[in-house]
C-alpha cells in the first residue's frame, strides 16, 4: 500500500490558486486604474496569506512521498510473521477516510 498525499496536495493547490488569482486580479485592477505601466516597472506584492501558502507548499514538497523507514520496518515484520494488525482499527480508519472523501 502506498501512502499518498495527493488529496492534501490537491487541497493546498486549490487554496494557493484562489489566493494567487485574487492577488492577480488586485494587481490588474491597480494597473488599469493607474494607466499604462511598463512590464519592467510592475511590482507585484503578495498577500501574507499567499506567502504563508507558498511556505506551506515548500514544506510539504520537501517531505518524502513515502516514509521508507516505516515501510521497511513493516516489510520486515511481515517477513518475520510478527505483524499484528488490529482489524477493528483498520476498518475504522478505512470507513473514516471514505466518509471524509464523501463530505
Amino acid at each position: 500500500m502506498k501512502i499518498d498525499k495527493s488529496h492534501m496536495n490537491y487541497e493546498i493547490q486549490k487554496q494557493m490558486s484562489a489566493l494567487t488569482q485574487g492577488a492577480n486580479e488586485t494587481q490588474a485592477g491597480k494597473t488599469r486604474a493607474g494607466g499604462q505601466e511598463n512590464a519592467q516597472d510592475t511590482i507585484v506584492e503578495l498577500s501574507p496569506a499567499s506567502k504563508e501558502a507558498q511556505q506551506i507548499k515548500q514544506v510539504i514538497d520537501s517531505q518524502p512521498e513515502i516514509r521508507a523507514e516505516k515501510i521497511n520496518a513493516i516489510k520486515e515484520d511481515i517477513k518475520a510473521g510478527k505483524l499484528d494488525v488490529d482489524n477493528t482499527k483498520l476498518a475504522d480508519k478505512i470507513v473514516t477516510a471514505f466518509m471524509e472523501e464523501l463530505f
